[in-house]
């Protein structure tokens, strides 16, 4: 999950930028020809009003809708500019990046495979035309040496784009993996220590049982022990099962109100067993009616925790008392 919300990021981002490049260069080439040039104001207008639309979309969180109109605004630039100027301009050089922010923004999707052949279709249209008939304003030859390059720029610099598109996401995915192994490294540690001591006990009396080493008196007063071990075991699972999925963002708090004078002592009473082995007393003072606007299991982890804690250094003798008024 965490791959696919960067990869998703680096998007919408990806298409801010391609959207940046062709508004920019577009109408810095074109605002001035719309002075004496009345076939380029159509041209100018497309890309002048309708380009912003894309991050306003962008914005409010309509990627995919952002990513079809900015192919859609490309083409209408391209046949546009090809049937005024003609393919002198050199403004099918555009048609490289298209091919290739169609082919990322709907990777292996039908989206992908209908944009690539309407821009195929686009071309083959634009070729005939071309061979047809003249363009219907074609550029001087002294303007042409000044255009054309300008195309052959926004090209570039549209596939520089991908580049960095491709690049960031590869340093996204690194620092992710390395979280990840961070988790885990983590996972491992908590499991070694934490379950290691009520593990050993547990397998130290079984296997005084199987060798007929404990009689049966002797096992029945160590069934307490047992419970209160196999009871912490059970603690310790969940809030690993719960605090990995967190770091894996595989879970979600679902706040509801929930009453603290429940709550509390049912965590008091799954740790009292703990605190009484260590010689530790537990007592909680609740005001009545008291509730909080939580997810359940999240603030039953932290209270868990936190009671473990302290019962974990709180010394032999020793008292805690929960309050909440």
């Amino acid at each position: 999950m965490l791959a696919t919300n960067s990869f998703e990021q680096g998007l919408v981002r990806l298409s801010n930028k391609a959207t940046l490049v062709v508004f920019g260069i577009v109408n810095f080439i074109l605002l001035p020809l719309a002075l004496i040039n009345r076939f380029t104001i159509p041209v100018l207008l497309l890309s002048s009003l309708l380009l912003p639309l894309i991050f306003y979309l962008n914005k409010k969180g309509k990627h995919s809708h952002a990513r079809h109109f900015l192919l859609i605004l490309l083409y209408g630039i391209m046949l546009l500019i090809s049937l005024i100027r003609g393919l002198d301009s050199g403004i099918l050089f555009l048609s490289i990046p298209t091919i290739l922010l169609a082919h990322i923004f709907f990777y292996r999707t039908r989206s992908s495979y209908i944009h690539l052949t309407v821009l195929v279709l686009l071309i083959l249209f634009v070729l005939a035309m071309s061979s047809l008939q003249e363009p219907l304003q074609p550029y001087p030859p002294h303007v042409l040496t000044v255009v054309y390059p300008i195309y052959l720029l926004i090209a570039i610099t549209l596939t520089s784009i991908f580049a960095d598109f491709f690049y960031s996401l590869a340093r996204q995915y690194q620092k992710e993996l390395l979280k990840l192994n961070s988790t885990q490294t983590k996972l491992l540690s908590i499991i070694s220590h934490d379950l290691k001591s009520p593990l050993n006990s547990l397998l130290g009396v079984l296997s005084l049982v199987n060798n007929k080493l404990l009689s049966q008196q002797e096992f029945y007063q160590l069934t307490g022990k047992l419970e209160r071990q196999a009871t912490l075991l059970n603690a310790t699972l969940n809030n690993l099962l719960l605090w990995s999925l967190s770091q894996m963002q595989g879970i979600k708090p679902r706040p509801e109100s929930l009453s603290l004078q429940t709550l509390i002592p049912e965590v008091i009473g799954l740790l009292k067993p703990l605190a009484l082995q260590k010689g530790v007393s537990l007592s909680h003072e609740l005001s009545p009616g008291l509730t909080a606007w939580a997810d359940y299991q999240h603030l039953h982890l932290v209270l868990r925790n936190l009671i473990s804690n302290a019962i974990k250094f709180t010394p032999a003798g020793g008292s805690i008392s929960i309050g909440c008024w």
